[in-house]
């Protein structure tokens, strides 16, 4: 089972580079990566892990920077629910 950092550094090679804010999801997938929920896997990852990151996130970030945040976060479970395959990607 892929792990979140996998997820995250495939939607950032893959499917980033084609979008004109391909820097700025360049940068957050990054922070996305180093962060203690990215080491969880996606079977073992719960509500209760993403609001812990969300009420971490809001002790150094604006409200807005966490919905971007967020947002990209949906985009990039999305991919991975949709393609179940993916799921088994070598990350």
């Amino acid at each position: 089972m892929v792990k979140p950092w996998g997820a995250f550094i495939l939607y950032r090679d893959d499917i980033s580079p084609g979008k004109k804010c391909y820097r700025t999801e360049y940068n957050r997938l990054n922070k996305f990566s180093r962060q203690s929920v990215a080491s969880i896997s996606f079977d073992e990852l719960t509500q209760k892990h993403l609001y812990d990151w969300i009420d971490t996130s809001l002790k150094t970030l604006q409200p807005s920077s966490v919905n971007r945040d967020l947002n990209l976060l949906s985009a990039v479970f999305s991919i991975i629910l949709s393609d179940p395959r993916q799921l088994s990607w070598p990350v």
